[in-house]
């Protein structure tokens, strides 16, 4: 699978961080869909075969926690989650253990998140992860 193929959720309730993300992944090659809230993107991530999401922790109407949680008991719990924060909601730790793929702290660069998620689908490719 390449970066063409690779379809990317990504969840923040700010609309221009949200945005810019997306055209960065939108530039590599990636489809993206777009949430601004947990609760918005558990409909989004049902209704689309998801490979990775990218979600704010800290967001009204529905958290990433919580998204993370719902995604792992889900039809596609192998989607690569990568949880975003500029606070101390959820240590690296307890975001793993979770099932999150990183817990990536803010502000960040919008290229190299994009850089950590690319090589962790390659690499999940490369190891033959299962789609349900």
């Amino acid at each position: 699978m390449t970066s063409r193929s690779w379809k990317i959720l990504i969840v923040d309730d700010e609309p221009d961080l949200c945005d810019l993300v997306s055209e960065e992944f939108e530039f590599a090659g990636c489809k993206t869909l777009r949430a601004s809230s947990g609760n918005q993107a558990i409909k989004v991530f049902e209704g689309n075969d998801i490979d990775a999401v990218v979600s704010d922790v800290r967001m009204p109407d529905g958290n990433g926690i919580d998204l993370l949680r719902n995604i792992r008991s889900s039809s596609n719990p192998s989607a690569l989650v990568f949880l975003v924060s500029g606070f101390a909601d959820i240590s690296k730790e307890k975001a793993l253990e979770a099932g999150a793929a990183a817990l990536i702290g803010k502000p960040y660069d919008i290229g190299s998140i994009c850089q950590i998620v690319l090589r962790a689908l390659e690499k999940e490719d490369s190891v033959g992860r299962a789609k349900n």
